[in-house]
């Protein structure tokens, strides 16, 4: 969305390397998408500006300071595209210098905080997840492979020695009652690319595998040389079958119980997005629990004070978060790196997250129970 004074576009990890470079105070104010008549988006907005005077008068900011601060979200809010794009999740970022504006998802809480750093937790999974992604699909109809990205969804070539139709294979679980025949941009596909292959008088169990094999063993270029994690669909038998034979890097496995056609695309890849994530979650804790059988150290801690100057420095890798936790305190202040600026009593977990992110490293929130130590915070080191 191009306006007469602003641009919104989506935020990716790569804007949080530029926005870890604000002078503080930084203030942060998340807008979920919104299109009620009775709150207009730029009434809401300026109700954020008024938390933010309230809430820096409290700890002795002078008014002038605080309206220089909040000037540019003001004039947001005279823009006269404003409200034209209300559905959207917003995200505003001001400090000394500078006024980020960014599009977040519609369903991110209405939060308003004045700290240090962008407030990132709300946005944890989404940030984590994929941009590009491509999805395999076997089944009946045959076999399909998709790319996914902001852009949409694009039909890829398939390898040439990828098997076809030879035989008559069919899935018998395959309930794709409700497939049309059409391709994810709406194009009739021809019924050659059926799954169907033989191995003579073979059980369906082994030309189910055999098929697996030899589609795994076409695929695996293809997919080396895009390098996307890979989302495989299709009936849960096939799946299965496709997933122990698979040899490409990263795989998950989306199921549905419908054919992926009968799917809205924007449907499709949140839940394909959602799915890679959790994935990487899974794997990212499993790696923790293994980091348990070592002391606490050069490898992994458990220590908040220690998580906080190793994220400070670049040298977290895997950062875990009690989803639920607030611990608040003075960052700059445990850093030494105030500067003059007053002390900002904020969230360390959220502190310690932006750090990790705009280094490169992976957040993930999880439940309590997964974290050692009854600690809010774990990390793996680099």
């Amino acid at each position: 969305m191009t306006s007469s004074n602003f641009v919104l576009r989506r935020l990716a990890p790569s804007d949080l390397m530029r926005l870890g470079r604000v002078r503080p105070p930084a203030v942060t104010v998340l807008l979920p998408g919104e299109q009620s008549a009775n709150r207009p988006l730029a009434m809401r907005v300026k109700h954020a500006v008024d938390s933010v005077f309230h809430r820096m008068l409290a700890d002795s900011w002078h008014p002038h300071e605080i309206a220089r601060l909040v000037a540019p979200a003001l004039a947001f809010c005279d823009d006269p595209l404003l409200d034209t794009e209300s559905h959207r999740g917003l995200a505003l970022l001001l400090d000394r210098q500078t006024f980020s504006l960014f599009e977040v998802p519609p369903s991110v809480p209405e939060r308003v905080t004045v700290a240090s750093t962008f407030l990132t937790r709300p946005l944890l999974e989404w940030l984590g997840q994929p941009r590009e992604f491509l999805i395999l699909e076997l089944g009946n109809r045959g076999v399909h492979l998709i790319r996914c990205s902001q852009d949409g969804i694009i039909p890829l070539p398939l390898p040439s020695d990828l098997p076809g139709a030879a035989g008559g294979f069919s899935f018998a679980d395959d309930t794709e009652s409700g497939a049309t025949g059409r391709d994810h941009c709406g194009r009739g596909k021809s019924p050659c690319g059926a799954i169907s292959y033989s191995m003579g008088s073979a059980n369906p169990e082994r030309r189910l595998r055999f098929f697996c094999m030899m589609a795994d063993r076409a695929m695996h270029v293809v997919l080396d040389e895009l390098g996307l994690p890979l989302v495989v669909a299709g009936p849960e038998s096939v799946v299965r079958a496709y997933r122990k034979e698979n040899t490409y890097h990263t795989m998950v496995t989306l199921v549905p119980r419908v054919s992926l056609d009968s799917l809205p695309p924007a449907q499709l890849l949140e839940d394909a997005r959602q799915l890679i994530f959790n994935e990487r979650r899974e794997e990212a804790v499993r790696h923790l629990v293994e980091m348990e059988e070592y002391a606490p150290g050069d490898r992994w801690s458990s220590s908040l004070e220690g998580i906080i100057r190793a994220s400070d420095e670049g040298r977290v890798w895997r950062l875990f978060l009690n989803q639920s936790a607030l611990v608040e305190d003075d960052y700059l202040g445990l850093l030494g790196r105030r500067n003059g600026c007053r002390p900002l009593k904020e969230d360390l977990l959220n502190a310690a997250a932006f750090a990790t992110i705009v280094h490169g490293g992976e957040v993930f929130p999880v439940d309590a129970s997964l974290l050692p130590d009854n600690s809010p915070i774990a990390a793996i080191f680099r």
